[in-house]
């Protein structure tokens, strides 16, 4: 009786163990989804200043991508121009038959009805914004702005010679601004604020002239940028660095020896590298290893293993981690498109 009772407590203790293992698997379930779920709004945020009474006149929007996505198909935007601005990372876009690649720092214009896309390149790792500006009519206002007064910029927006330039931090930091406004007080939407800005101390009713306000300053400092002729020769230090990458690019390479490549301290190599190049040191390593990784997989029959001990990776699975993480695809998935493709 009591080894009978003993066991019949044993049986009963596992069933409710197995119950709450299940209960814990379930919430643990729900927490997953609900993180996967704030992660998708962290990584992709769009504003219509419809709410701010701007019907169909301007959208706002932003990606931050820790790793590539799928390619942005063939589209166009009708009777609208878009303004994109590349705060960090590398892109390219395909307009007209053209590739246009893009870096950090980067400013690309695509005209109304204009078809675009990304020329089947994912979109990648980084941080993009993008402004669609519907073209308004020679007699209707723009935001906050009579036809008079702001006529002459969407003219100008419109005739630019130069599709893609050089942009400057302060376009990043007004961006920022426009969207804490728009946003505010959605705290899923508005970032931590630039200084200088503080949506809490806006009024209602001034939030949309501040925010026509920022916009105006925004496009106007992309005319400057498209006007300015900015210098793209690179520094010798840097062209060091990036030749001593190429010729090193199989081995492990630290921040201390291109630091001592240039002559420069750590700190400063860090800043000058990412202003010059576009892209941090330690990611612009990994997409050559990367780049050189898909020549090789589309070239020969070489063992994905083989190609990631040969490009200095310390594992096979770490290899096929980063190269998803740029790429979007595995390494044995590339391969095997490559020969479906051949």
């Amino acid at each position: 009786m009591g080894l009978y009772g003993s066991g019949a407590y044993s049986i009963f203790d596992m069933r409710k163990v197995k119950a709450e293992m299940q209960k814990n698997e379930m919430q643990n379930f729900v927490i997953r989804r609900s993180k996967a779920a704030a992660q998708k709004r962290q990584e992709r945020l769009q504003l219509d200043f419809s709410i701010l009474g701007f019907k169909e006149q301007l959208l706002l929007g932003r990606y931050r991508y820790c790793r590539a996505h799928s390619p942005l198909h063939t589209h166009r935007h009708m009777g609208c121009m878009e303004i994109c601005y590349l705060s960090s990372g590398m892109q390219i876009y395909e307009a007209g038959g053209r590739k246009y690649p893009l870096r950090g720092n980067d400013v690309y214009i695509t005209f109304p009805d204009e078809e675009h896309s990304t020329g089947g390149f994912p979109e990648d790792k980084g941080i993009l914004y993008w402004m669609l500006i519907r073209i308004p009519r020679i007699d209707e206002p723009f935001l906050a702005f009579s036809p008079d007064k702001a006529s002459p910029l969407i003219d100008r927006l419109c005739r630019l010679e130069r599709r893609s330039f050089r942009g400057i931090r302060a376009l990043h930091d007004l961006l920022e601004e426009i969207i804490a406004i728009v946003a505010y007080p959605s705290s899923s939407g508005a970032s931590s604020m630039p200084e200088g800005c503080d949506a809490a101390s806006l009024s209602e009713p001034l939030r949309p002239l501040a925010a026509s306000a920022k916009v105006m300053d925004f496009l106007l400092e992309v005319l400057r940028c498209a006007d300015l002729l900015v210098k793209t020769d690179q520094p010798d230090d840097i062209k060091d660095i990036l030749n001593y990458i190429e010729e090193n690019i199989g081995s492990p390479i630290s921040i201390n020896e291109l630091a001592a490549v240039a002559d420069l301290s750590v700190s400063r190599i860090k800043t000058k590298f990412k202003q010059v190049v576009g892209i941090p040191p330690a990611e612009y390593i990994l997409r050559c290893k990367i780049a050189l990784a898909e020549k090789m997989l589309s070239g020969g029959n070489e063992s994905i293993t083989s190609i990631a001990y040969s490009l200095g990776f310390s594992s096979s699975q770490y290899f096929s981690t980063v190269f998803k993480k740029f790429i979007n695809q595995r390494p044995g998935e590339y391969r095997q498109r490559h020969l479906q493709s051949i």
